[in-house]
């Protein structure tokens, strides 16, 4: 590729970085409301926290299961049992002391159970990776 060319593509993603600022700009794309208040990084007291109310059917959001239901639909198996009307939803559930070989014990950030005790678990990762036995933990 010849030096001109170069600039050009240069030119070009210049230009289109700058549109895509000013669009940023106008549309309030960049406010983040949990970063101002110094929230964006904290998983249990506001990421689980507002989720869970959210998806809770007696939310204080007065929507009653519906997004409960457009979680489900989207994220569980098409054929799924959940009766959303009746779940119940639990932020950082204690399912005991973490065990030496770390396959029993721990936290579930958020837990749905319905009336048939068919459950939902949700692991919020925010700068960080899956710990040793985890899935297998919050299965046993």
């Amino acid at each position: 590729m010849e030096t001109h060319q170069i600039q050009n593509l240069l030119d070009q993603v210049n230009a289109i970085t700058t549109r895509y600022r000013k669009i940023n700009e106008l549309t309030g794309e960049n406010f983040n409301v949990f970063r101002i208040l110094k929230l964006e990084s904290s998983e249990v007291r506001m990421h689980s926290a507002f989720i869970a109310e959210l998806l809770k059917p007696n939310g204080s959001h007065g929507q009653k299961d519906a997004f409960l239901k457009l979680f489900v639909n989207a994220f569980c198996f098409k054929e799924n049992l959940i009766d959303t009307q009746s779940c119940k939803v639990k932020v950082e559930e204690n399912i005991g002391i973490i065990s030496e070989d770390r396959t029993l014990g721990g936290r579930i950030d958020i837990i749905i159970t319905d009336k048939h005790y068919h459950q939902i678990i949700i692991e919020n990762k925010i700068y960080a990776g899956d710990q040793d036995h985890q899935l297998k933990r919050l299965s046993a």
